[in-house]
């Protein structure tokens, strides 16, 4: 298969993934969802991409990148983001608790608004033990949605 077209598949599973996710967490009032949800999206990016991450890994096979945005320069001093790269696309299911970021979608191929960040690169933390508080809630949320995409072809 050419990489052009493997690239476009990756591309509509991410957003099938991403949008069945975000669907997920929405579905589901933010209390419901776990320690550290109450204000859904807003400040839950680290917790929902290490869960999108998992999830990436589970349906696809491959592993993502968890990145942390600092010092950009439209934000407040000390305000950071996180979001997942995989395959070369940005995951990024809690952007709009940012207000003018020009960002639309949950799957990005490139972002002028994630490029203004300087980023700190991690591996994921999948395992629930490695969590002092997994969002059991959240991951449950996001997987069901996920169980009523087609299987991947």
């Amino acid at each position: 298969m050419p990489a052009a077209t493997r690239h476009t598949e990756l591309r509509a599973r991410l957003e099938a993934l991403a949008a069945a996710a975000r669907a997920g967490l929405e579905s589901v009032a933010p209390a419901e969802l776990g320690i550290g949800f109450e204000s859904f999206p807003r400040g839950t990016c680290g917790a929902v991409s290490e869960l999108m991450g998992r999830i990436v890994l589970e349906r696809t096979g491959l592993e993502g990148i968890y990145v942390c945005g600092e010092a950009h320069p439209h934000l407040r001093e000390q305000q950071s983001h996180a979001w997942l790269e995989v395959g070369g696309f940005i995951v990024d299911l809690t952007h709009d608790q940012f207000v003018g970021t020009g960002v639309s979608g949950w799957v990005l191929s490139n972002s002028p608004w994630h490029a203004l960040f300087q980023r700190d690169e991690n591996a994921l933390c999948l395992q629930p033990s490695s969590w002092m508080q997994y969002p059991y809630q959240a991951y449950a949320a996001m997987v069901a949605a996920c169980d009523q995409l087609p299987p991947m072809g």
